[in-house]
């Protein structure tokens, strides 16, 4: 069951309140990105390593 509280605050102390959430929002959208770009950057490696894996056993003979 939810609860919903109801109080009033002060509208300096409201708008410190939204410009922090505001950064905290920016923040996490900014890791997001450097999390999509690490990702990528795995995925291009991973590639790498498998081509060169192939190339390898190819020399091989296997």
């Amino acid at each position: 069951m939810e609860q919903t509280f109801s109080f009033d605050v002060p509208a300096k102390e409201a708008k410190q309140i939204q410009a922090q959430m505001r950064e905290y929002i920016a923040e996490m959208q900014r890791s997001n990105e450097r999390i999509k770009k690490d990702q990528e950057e795995i995925d291009r490696l991973k590639a790498k390593t498998r081509a060169n894996l192939a190339e390898l056993a190819q020399m091989q003979g296997i």
